[in-house]
């Protein structure tokens, strides 16, 4: 369960947010933000914030990728917003550094270093 509560402060608008906030209640916040004319103004206040999962932790970083800004983020969902954020950039760059053609897949009977793999099997008759 969560809660937020918008506050117009000077140029910025502040959504504080309480509660829980969980991957399958994104949508329901996702239409609070969609209703926000201008995101680059948009702080969100997460002093209330007892919980995340995952996904709430992305859907933040993407927030903060967008321009909006993070108030009174707890240590650990900062830690864990910049290991997501690296986790990202590393596969990005990993994807982006050899392109699809030119990977080759191994052979049925190979392993990635072109070696072939000996299996064994033996079977017992009762």
């Amino acid at each position: 369960m969560w809660k937020v509560r918008r506050v117009q402060a000077q140029d910025r608008i502040v959504l504080s947010l309480s509660g829980r906030l969980e991957g399958e209640q994104l949508n329901e916040l996702e239409k609070v933000f969609a209703s926000e004319p201008v995101f680059q103004n948009l702080t969100l206040d997460l002093t209330g914030i007892r919980l995340v999962d995952r996904d709430a932790v992305r859907f933040l970083a993407n927030c903060e990728a967008h321009g909006a800004s993070l108030r009174n983020c707890p240590a650990y969902i900062r830690e864990w917003i910049s290991a997501e954020n690296q986790l990202e950039s590393s596969f990005r760059s990993d994807v982006l550094a050899e392109p699809p053609e030119s990977r080759e897949s191994p052979r049925p009977g190979e392993n990635n270093n072109g070696r072939s793999i000996t299996t064994s099997h033996r079977s017992e008759l009762n």
